[in-house]
């Protein structure tokens, strides 16, 4: 391969990465802007939320890092279910696809 094409696969590959990441920037504020209130009352009785809850008032970065602490609560619930900060009534109630 030249230099020349080396380039432009680095860039392409640069440019692919740069638009996925705006896309799920782009998800993650559409969910805590229309999904959030949903999600807070579904784990209303979890510690690890409602100590992340005020971040809904910090602008699009508050919610964005809230989404995000959500996100790894419903990824990893035994992490947190082990440590109390996750409530089992909360997990057993919250809605799966």
């Amino acid at each position: 391969m030249s230099q020349g094409t080396v380039d432009v696969l680095i860039a392409g590959i640069g440019l692919i990465y740069f638009a996925a990441a705006l896309v799920w920037i782009t998800v993650a504020l559409h969910m805590a802007y229309t999904k959030m209130d949903w999600m807070l009352e579904q784990l209303k009785n979890c510690t690890a939320i409602m100590v992340r809850a005020p971040l809904k008032h910090g602008g699009p970065w508050g919610r964005l890092m809230l989404i995000g602490g959500i996100s790894g609560i419903v990824t990893f619930p035994n992490f947190y279910l082990k440590r109390g900060e996750l409530c089992p009534e909360d997990w057993k109630n919250f809605p799966r696809i």
